[in-house]
């Protein structure tokens, strides 16, 4: 079995894909190949065993540099598809840049933001969220963000 002493790093330029699925196998960069090709080495004999303990587990997790439930992960997406991709490192999370609401929403809610709130004589937060729910309903938006969605999507402050 092939130990690894530290973590692997993967070099700034190695983009993490998405999935493996969404991706074509020519497009996943080497760098993200070679640590998918070491964690196979680790994760494939786990995979061959109907019951894997903690103790062999967490000498994997030592070998890999990651973390126990990660492993676990790592060994049941194996066992279910046991191809080196399935290994391969994923980024998690929406991509950067990706755009949640409608364009037409975002205007209303930037008007709204700019038209009303930021002002001379700046009305309280709490009229803002009305003002903003009376422009969507003019665009006949049935959904209305929330203040925890502005405010994580970047759009307040």
């Amino acid at each position: 079995m092939l130990h690894l002493n530290r973590r692997l790093s993967l070099p700034e330029s190695a983009i993490l894909v998405q999935s493996p699925m969404k991706a074509s196998i020519e497009e996943i960069p080497e760098e993200l190949w070679q640590a998918a090709w070491a964690r196979e080495a680790v994760i494939r004999p786990l995979a061959a065993s109907p019951h894997v303990g903690r103790a062999e587990i967490e000498g994997a997790a030592s070998a890999l540099g990651i973390r126990r439930a990660y492993v676990y992960r790592l060994l049941a997406a194996y066992r279910r598809r046991p191809q080196t991709s399935t290994l391969v490192p994923q980024h998690r999370g929406r991509p950067q840049n990706a755009r949640v609401l409608d364009p037409k929403v975002e205007k209303v809610i930037e008007a709204g933001i700019t038209g009303f709130y930021l002002t001379r004589e700046r009305p309280r937060f709490s009229d803002l969220m009305p003002a903003i729910r009376r422009g969507l309903q003019r665009v006949r938006r049935s959904r209305k963000p929330s203040f925890a969605f502005l405010l994580h999507a970047g759009l307040l402050f």
